[in-house]
């Protein structure tokens, strides 16, 4: 199915994430994709969206940046691995300022690759 986004409002209490309520529209990311993970980006201020695109086999990433309080602009998506990307998990680490990703490829080996994708 389709990969969606909406901006949501949290409020933490007693170390927990609370779901508040929900801002602007829902918007389809990408057409096609599943086994979707995705982190904030707080050194870079944005959302970062890692899936496998089953359709064509690849690993996809894309970046998300606020516009305004409840609407975000998309960047992407960049293919990260053109032969598997399965089961795709993203970190960031604030202090470098880098972001990884780890997959499976179509070889069934455990891959991991450091930013260079996207904005």
């Amino acid at each position: 199915g389709a990969v969606k986004a909406q901006c949501l409002t949290l409020n933490a209490s007693s170390n927990m994430l609370n779901v508040t309520g929900w801002s602007g529209s829902q918007t389809t990311i990408a057409a096609t994709g599943n086994e979707v993970h995705a982190i904030w980006d707080e050194t870079g201020d944005r959302v970062i969206v890692a899936y496998y695109d089953g359709n064509d086999g690849h690993g996809k990433i894309l970046s998300g940046r606020f516009t305004s309080s409840s609407t975000l602009s998309w960047y992407g998506p960049y293919t990260f691995q053109s032969s598997g990307g399965e089961h795709p998990n993203v970190c960031h680490d604030t202090s470098s300022g880098k972001t990884l990703i780890s997959y499976k490829n179509s070889g069934n080996l455990l891959k991991a690759k450091t930013n260079y994708w996207y904005r």
